[in-house]
C-alpha cells in the first residue's frame, strides 16, 4: 500500500516526463536483450521488454505504456534482425496484443485506488478552499450547483446582515427571495463555467437598505474537473461611495456660495507655474471663462500698474516667509472698466522650506469702496454743512433780535428755523437730490396753517428744483407767507393770494409770481428787514436771477426770473455738483452784511 501513494505522484507529473520513463525502460530491456538475454531469443523472444511494459504502464499511464510497447517492437525489428526472420510479422503482433492486454490489466488494477486517491484529494482541496473563503478578509461565499451555501466569509455574513448558521445549508434564493434576474442569469452562466463581473452595481441587502458593489462570479472545479458550482466575490463599495456623495454635495454646496458670493478662487503651483481658475476669476479680471490659460501674467496684465508694483512685493514677501496674503487692488478690464479688487491667500511649503503652493480667494469690491469714498465725501459735506448751518441759524437769531422785544423774537426765530428744518426734510427724503417745487411751497406755508387755505393758489408744471433753488426759495416763500399773514392779504378774510410759476423751454428760463390781491391798502415800507433782504437779495446772487419786489395799492407783487439750469435739478450728485453750503454762505454773508447797516442806525 505504501507503493500506490509513489505511484499517484509519479502519474501526477507532466506526460513527457511519464514518456521519458517508458524510453527508458525500453531501452534497458533493448539492452539486456541484445547482450545479456540472446541464448533465450529462440525460448522467449521478447521476454525482457514485458517488464518495461508494465513498469511504463504502472508508472506513467496507459500511454506511457502504448509508448514502451510500440518503442519496443521497432526496437526488436531494428536491432535484432534474425528475430524478426524467425518469427515474422504475426510474431510482432503477437507481441503488440500482449503487451496492449498487459496495459489494460494494469489500468483495471490501478484504477479504484486511483479514483478514491482522487476523491480524497478532492475533499481534502474542498475543505482547505471552504476554510480559505471562511476566514478571507473579503466578501465571499461558495455554492454547489443548487446555489446552496457551502462555505461564507465573516465580511460576506456582515455585509449582507446574515448569521453563519441560519445560511450554510440553504439555498440562496430561499435566503434573498427578491432577488434581480440580473444576478439569477450571472450565476446560471457561471454555472456553464464562464467568469462574469460587473464593476458596480447596487444591492437592496437583508436588512432592506441600498449597497453598492464591484462583484465577480468564477465557477470552481470538483472531481473530475466537473464545475461544482460558483463563487461570488463581491466587494463593498458602500462607503466609498457614501464618501464620494458626500464630497460631491459638499463641492456643490461650496460652488453655490462661491457664486452666491461672486468669488473668484485660485490655485497656483508655484514649482510648474500652472494656475487654476474658477468662471468668476476669468470675470473679475474681464476675460471670457476659459478664453486664455491662467497665468501669473494673464493676471499682472490686468492690475493697474500703480497697483502692481505696491503688491508685487508683498507676494514675493509671502512666497519667502509663508504668511496670509492679503491685498486691495484695482484691475482693467477689457471694457477698459476699472474694478477695485480685495484678495485673501495663503502659501504652503515643502519639508526643506520651499513655496509649493498658493492659494486663495478674490471678489469685487468696487460698490464697497465707492461707498466708503461716498460715505467720506458725506460726512466731510455733513461737516461742512453743519458749520455752515449753525452759521446761518446764528446770523437769523441776530438779525431777528433787532426786530422786536424778546417774545417777538422768539415767534419769528422758531417760525424761521421750522421753515428751514421743513426744506432740509424735503432734500434729506430726497437724498439731496433737489426737491419737488409744489411740495416745498407746501411745507413752508403748513408751518402756518395755511397749507389748505383756499384764499392761497399754487398752480405751475411740475418741477423737480436743486438743493441750491430750494433752501433760498423756501426761505424766501415763507417771508412773503408771514409778511402776507401780518400786513397783506391774508390778514383779510377777502384776501387772496396768487403763486404761480411756469417755464419757456425755448428760452431755458424759469419765471415765479406771488401776487396778493383783496387785503389792506399796501404801502411802501420804510425800511427793508431781513425777510425783504432774503427774498430779494439772497435769490439774486444765490441763483443768478432778476428778482422784483414791489407795493401796488392793490397787494405785494413779488417775481423771480431766473435761467431753467439755475433753478432745475440737472441729476447730478449734489455734493459734487452744487454745493449746498454755498447758499448757507450767501445766506451769512447778506446777513453780516445788513447786521451791519442796521447796528449803523
Amino acid at each position: 500500500m505504501q507503493v500506490l501513494p509513489l505511484v499517484a505522484r509519479v502519474r501526477a507529473w507532466p506526460l513527457i516526463l511519464r514518456i521519458s520513463i517508458a524510453v527508458g525502460l525500453t531501452g534497458l530491456a533493448l539492452l539486456g536483450r541484445m547482450h545479456f538475454l540472446n541464448e533465450l531469443g529462440s525460448i522467449r523472444p521478447y521476454l525482457t521488454f514485458y517488464p518495461a511494459i508494465l513498469l511504463s504502464a504502472i508508472l506513467g499511464g496507459a500511454f506511457a505504456g502504448a509508448v514502451a510497447a510500440s518503442l519496443s517492437a521497432i526496437g526488436a525489428v531494428m536491432f535484432i534482425p534474425e528475430l524478426f526472420q524467425n518469427e515474422g510479422p504475426e510474431g510482432i503482433l503477437a507481441f503488440l496484443t500482449t503487451a496492449l492486454l498487459l496495459i489494460a490489466v494494469v489500468q483495471l488494477a490501478t484504477k479504484p485506488e486511483q479514483e478514491r486517491t482522487e476523491h480524497k484529494s478532492g475533499e481534502h482541496r474542498d475543505f482547505q478552499l471552504r476554510q480559505l473563503i471562511k476566514q478571507a478578509p473579503v466578501a465571499i461565499a461558495m455554492f454547489d450547483r443548487d446555489m446552496v451555501y457551502l462555505a461564507a466569509s465573516e465580511q460576506w455574513l456582515q455585509v449582507f446582515g446574515l448569521e453563519r448558521a441560519s445560511i450554510i445549508g440553504r439555498c440562496h434564493y430561499d435566503i434573498f427571495p427578491n432577488l434581480p434576474k440580473r444576478y439569477i442569469d450571472a450565476h446560471r452562466r457561471g454555472l456553464r463555467g464562464e467568469q462574469v463581473s460587473e464593476e458596480f452595481d447596487s444591492f437592496d441587502d437583508h436588512g432592506g437598505s441600498s449597497k453598492y458593489f464591484r462583484w465577480q462570479v468564477q465557477p470552481w472545479q470538483g472531481v473530475g474537473g466537473q464545475t461544482g458550482g460558483i463563487i461570488i466575490i463581491s466587494e463593498d463599495l458602500t462607503q466609498r461611495v457614501t464618501a464620494e456623495r458626500a464630497l460631491k454635495s459638499s463641492e456643490h454646496r461650496l460652488r453655490l456660495a462661491v457664486e452666491a458670493g461672486n468669488m473668484a478662487i485660485w490655485d497656483w503651483d508655484i514649482a510648474s507655474g500652472h494656475i487654476v481658475w474658477n468662471d468668476q476669476h476669468f470675470c473679475l479680471l474681464g476675460y471670457e471663462p476659459g478664453s486664455i490659460e491662467p497665468s501669473y501674467e494673464a493676471w499682472a496684465r490686468r492690475v493697474v500698474p500703480e497697483d502692481l508694483d505696491k503688491i508685487e512685493p508683498e507676494i514675493q514677501k509671502v512666497l519667502k516667509l509663508g504668511n496670509r496674503y492679503s491685498a486691495q487692488f484695482r484691475v482693467r478690464g477689457h471694457d477698459d472698466k476699472v474694478r477695485w479688487i480685495e484678495a485673501f491667500g495663503q502659501v504652503t511649503h515643502t519639508p526643506d522650506g520651499r513655496p509649493e503652493r498658493m492659494y486663495g480667494i478674490m471678489w469685487d469690491i468696487t460698490e464697497a469702496k465707492t461707498a466708503a469714498d461716498h460715505r467720506e465725501l458725506l460726512l466731510a459735506e455733513v461737516n461742512h454743512r453743519a458749520k455752515n448751518l449753525l452759521a446761518v441759524v446764528q446770523s437769523i437769531a441776530n438779525v431777528t433780535a433787532y426786530e422786536g422785544d424778546p417774545k417777538t423774537f422768539a415767534a419769528t426765530f422758531n417760525s424761521r428755523i421750522k421753515a428751514l428744518a421743513a426744506c432740509h426734510g424735503l432734500l434729506v427724503r430726497s437724498e439731496w437730490h433737489g426737491a419737488d417745487l409744489e411740495d416745498l411751497i407746501r411745507s413752508q406755508v403748513s408751518y402756518l396753517d395755511k397749507s389748505q387755505d383756499p384764499r392761497i393758489e399754487i398752480e405751475g408744471p411740475k418741477l423737480q428744483i436743486n438743493a441750491l433753488a430750494a433752501q433760498i426759495m423756501a426761505m424766501a416763500i415763507h417771508e412773503l407767507s408771514t409778511n402776507s399773514i401780518k400786513y397783506g392779504a391774508l390778514s383779510s378774510p377777502q384776501g387772496r393770494v396768487g403763486l404761480r410759476w411756469e417755464i419757456d423751454p425755448m428760452a431755458a428760463r424759469f419765471q415765479l409770481h406771488w401776487t396778493e390781491t383783496g387785503g389792506p391798502t399796501t404801502k411802501v415800507p420804510e425800511h427793508l428787514g431781513f425777510g425783504s433782504a432774503v427774498m430779494k437779495d439772497d435769490v439774486e446772487h444765490a441763483l443768478d436771477a432778476q428778482v422784483s419786489l414791489s407795493f401796488p395799492s392793490s397787494g405785494l407783487v413779488y417775481s423771480i426770473s431766473a435761467s431753467l439750469t439755475s433753478v432745475a435739478e440737472d441729476g447730478d450728485d449734489p455734493l459734487l455738483a452744487r454745493p449746498l453750503a454755498r447758499a448757507l454762505e450767501v445766506a451769512v454773508t447778506a446777513s453780516s452784511e445788513r447786521q451791519a447797516r442796521w447796528r449803523q442806525r
